[in-house]
């Protein structure tokens, strides 16, 4: 007597209505159930369920992790069918169908299949089964998506079929406990909804990093001495002092036959590494958002210059007067001041600096633009009433001023200094008079 071996799988996502699950219809037998199918010679079980899951429903799957496994006699012979939990690699068909396909939420499901034993296996299964949600299965580029955010998609697809080869794998080795794939597949759905938010990058890359520590616990021996080469190579590059010392003490005590062990000093590793990347993420995210505003800044007062200027609103070579678009056009000088020194300070101080320190500094950074336009306007006053004494001031004084003073207090005072025909050290003393 010959045993029959088949393999099927627990295909589930998530939708609006909750989790579902997929069904197949097959017409022949009149009857609902679970894609499923004999093994073929040579072949593997859980390789012979991924394939009957596709050609049964033409969806592309992988597995998650091991589900369960019965035994019955069909036709007079026995046979053992083992299930897997599968989730969609890719969100719709992509191949012809042998049945006729259907997702159901499970309530749905267990009225509608007709073997108990399908019902049963269902029920324990609907509790212990984690899909990969639509946030991973849909993951797309955007087309306005830039080269970071591109990266990000990539690296989250790739993620994503790399854990369901590993979880399977895992599923059905003995040397490994399984518990990590539950958080794994949950932090991989965090990071997919956090990668549609253009605000949320850095969590979407912390999620990712972390689902993939967890996979390290599903290792191979012979994985977890490749990948701890090429983290021993990574962190002799790219790391600082202290962290390249704490991975390499971590590594340096991997054993040989301690295959738990060294999982977890792996994952260790890999999580210093991860601190190290999601600070240079934060860090040029930091920086990228105060350039763009500093943009914005000198973009708004070159405008306004120019309009001044080119609708005669104000003229350069005209004496100093009393006039609401001669205050603008300073106060907007000042401003493009203080954004230029913020652009040159933002590539000199976050070279080497820590995150928190250069949240600081970039966070006080932002109102340099509005302290340039006020000391641009302290400028112009401060030339009115005569106490900056200049011969015969003109309008395109006070504007280089006003850039000057917005600029920083060195280049203002050496301006003074240039413009009375003094020396820089001299105009720091520049004449003044009482009013």
């Amino acid at each position: 007597m010959t045993l029959v071996r088949a393999g099927g799988g627990i295909v589930w996502r998530e939708t609006h209505r909750g989790r579902e699950v997929l069904l197949v219809h097959r017409s022949q037998r009149a009857d609902w159930s679970l894609p499923k199918g004999h093994v073929k010679s040579g072949e593997e079980i859980v390789d012979a369920a991924v394939r009957e899951v596709r050609e049964e429903t033409g969806y592309r799957v992988g597995p998650t992790q091991f589900a369960d496994v019965f035994f019955y006699e069909a036709d007079g012979e026995p046979k053992i069918v083992a299930f897997w939990h599968m989730a969609l690699l890719a969100p719709r068909p992509d191949g012809p169908a042998d049945h006729t396909a259907e997702w159901c939420t499970v309530e749905e499901a267990l009225e509608r299949l007709t073997h108990e034993q399908h019902r049963e296996l269902l029920r324990t299964a609907s509790e212990r089964a984690v899909a990969l949600p639509r946030g991973v299965e849909e993951a797309r580029v955007p087309r306005w998506a830039g080269l970071y955010r591109r990266r990000l998609y990539g690296s989250l697809r790739s993620q994503s079929e790399e854990l369901t080869l590993t979880a399977s794998a895992a599923s059905v080795r003995r040397d490994t406990d399984d518990s990590w794939i539950t958080p794994a597949l949950r932090l991989l759905a965090a990071s997919a909804e956090a990668a549609r938010r253009a605000h949320r990058q850095d969590e979407a890359w912390r999620c990712l990093h972390a689902a993939r520590r967890l996979e390290v616990l599903g290792f191979e021996e012979a994985q977890v001495g490749a990948e701890a080469v090429r983290v021993r190579s990574e962190a002799e590059h790219k790391l600082g002092p202290w962290r390249r010392n704490a991975v390499l003490s971590v590594l340096a005590e991997m054993k040989a036959g301690d295959a738990r062990g060294n999982r977890q000093r792996l994952a260790a590793a890999l999580s210093v590494i991860d601190e190290h990347s999601g600070n240079e993420h934060h860090r040029r995210s930091l920086i990228l958002r105060h350039l763009t505003a500093q943009a914005a800044v000198l973009l708004v007062a070159l405008v306004a210059v120019v309009l001044f200027i080119g609708r005669s609103w104000i003229t350069l070579e005209e004496p100093l007067r009393s006039h609401g678009w001669v205050v603008v056009a300073v106060a907007a000088a000042g401003a493009a001041g203080g954004a230029m020194s913020n652009v040159q300070r933002i590539g000199t101080a976050s070279a080497r600096g820590r995150v928190p320190e250069e949240s600081l500094s970039l966070a006080l950074a932002a109102v340099r633009p509005l302290v340039g336009a006020f000391a641009a306007v302290v400028v112009y006053v401060l030339l009115r009433l005569g106490i900056l004494q200049f011969e015969d001031p003109k309008t395109g004084t006070a504007v280089a001023l006003a850039f000057a003073a917005g600029f920083t207090e060195r280049v203002f005072t050496g301006a003074i200094g240039t413009l009375t025909g003094e020396s820089g050290g001299q105009a720091a003393n520049a004449r003044h008079r009482s009013a």
